[in-house]
């Protein structure tokens, strides 16, 4: 882990080379909170990076917060994988109020990162507001129904969002009807994806509701809704 922190730090001394980079994969290195900072001062300074990889690298809280300062100021960043992290509910409230303003992300990767109801909340608000974001991944979760609620009234004032999974994230009926009725309004997203909630109770009336909403729903292209199956 050492070399790759001190290649980020010597990507943050030489303008030339920050200039330059557009993509950076750092996932998988451990990396953790102490030693984000390093990657939130590369994200501030740079101009020129587009996409950035920090899957798997034990950031919790504290390392989600200075992500989300660095986005408050970077421009250019259109996509940040933040999967298999340990973010929790404290660290997608702080991205979720960036995300309210940031107009250059376009898509954004937290599955598996401990987030339930409490985090997941402010959805509503942050959906209604962004106009960039195009492709959101909350699988592997736990936002519940109540949670998913919030997320199902953002998106019937979201006109941006094409693509959002909720896989694995102990959606029921309840969850279902509420995603049913912003599907009924929204008009931008094409694919959702809602596995690996069947066995926390998406029965008849969940599937009912599903029905209802496509009747009236004409961005919608891809559904998912069966058990066994799942997409990064």
């Amino acid at each position: 882990m050492k070399s790759y922190i001190e290649l980020i730090k010597n990507l943050e001394k030489y303008k030339s080379i920050n200039t330059s980079l557009t993509q950076l994969d750092l996932s998988c290195n451990q990396i953790g909170d102490e030693s984000a900072h390093i990657i939130g001062t590369l994200l501030e300074k740079s101009t020129s990076l587009t996409q950035l990889n920090l899957r798997s690298n034990f950031l919790g809280f504290e390392g989600a917060q200075t992500i989300g300062s660095a986005l408050q100021k970077n421009t250019s960043l259109n996509q940040l994988n933040l999967s298999y992290n340990l973010i929790g509910d404290e660290g997608v409230l702080t991205i979720g109020i960036v995300l309210e303003k940031n107009t250059s992300l376009t898509k954004l990767n937290l599955r598996s990162n401990d987030i339930g109801c409490k985090g997941i909340m402010t959805a509503g608000t942050v959906l209604e507001k962004n106009t960039s974001l195009t492709q959101l991944n909350l699988s592997h979760n736990e936002i519940g129904n109540e949670g998913v609620k919030a997320i199902a009234s953002g998106l019937k004032k979201n006109t941006s969002l094409t693509q959002l999974n909720l896989s694995s994230n102990f959606i029921g009926d309840v969850g279902v009807k509420a995603i049913a009725s912003g599907l009924k309004k929204n008009t931008s997203l094409t694919q959702l994806d809602l596995i690996s909630n069947l066995s926390h109770h998406i029965g008849h009336e969940g599937i009912k509701a599903i029905e209802s909403a496509l009747e009236k729903n004409t961005s919608l292209t891809q559904l998912k809704l069966w058990e066994f199956d799942d997409f990064d």
